[in-house]
């Protein structure tokens, strides 16, 4: 989902750009400052493509969004075209109704296209976080289990290991007392599992 929602708002911060410079373009008072308005829409139409290609290739939702979005935008670039033209002759009125009447409408399926591919987007990373967090905690659940359990193993193998050497030192002491209390007549009883 993330490089899904990165071109698809790279697409509609272009989109964004070509509409300022259209309407900078309408705005103008000479042909000088029409200029780079169209060039601006050239650049950002062309990253708009690009940005589009790749959401088409990697977008797992609905396919009839992708191609939904991508008739309009092929549909409102003739319409683009009447309207900058208008703005070189300088017929600002005419340029203004022109797009009011004939772009916006398109402009705004295109916006609603660009909104529902958002969401579904932000929807399947909200899915994709929650998956990651449950796998965490089942992670840190399982870690946390093997620990206790490696501890408690370690533990009773400790506990083992100190009896299996303590018992015969306990036993030596239990002689060794016994004869600084002048009993000499004694055994060692412990016998070892050595070989």
């Amino acid at each position: 989902p993330v490089p899904v929602r990165n071109a698809v708002n790279r697409m509609k911060g272009n989109f964004e750009a070509i509409q300022t410079a259209v309407s900078r373009s309408i705005a103008a008072e000479n042909m000088a400052e029409v200029a780079p308005c169209e060039e601006d829409i050239k650049t950002a139409a062309q990253a708009r493509r690009a940005a589009l290609a790749m959401v088409k290739e990697i977008f797992a939702g609905d396919p009839a969004l992708v191609t939904g979005l991508e008739e309009s935008l092929a549909e409102l670039a003739p319409h683009r075209d009447a309207v900058l033209a208008l703005a070189r002759e300088m017929q600002h009125t005419e340029a203004y109704e022109y797009m009011h009447t004939n772009n916006v409408p398109i402009i705004q399926r295109a916006q609603g296209y660009i909104t529902e591919i958002i969401s579904l987007v932000e929807a399947r990373n909200t899915a994709m976080s929650e998956t990651i967090h449950n796998v965490q905690v089942r992670s840190l659940t399982l870690l946390t289990a093997l620990g206790v359990a490696s501890f408690a193993i370690s533990v009773g193998f400790g506990a083992y290991i100190t009896r299996g050497i303590s018992k015969p030192v306990r036993e030596l002491e239990k002689v060794a007392q016994s004869m600084a209390h002048g009993d000499l007549n004694v055994s060692v009883a412990y016998q070892s599992r050595d070989e």
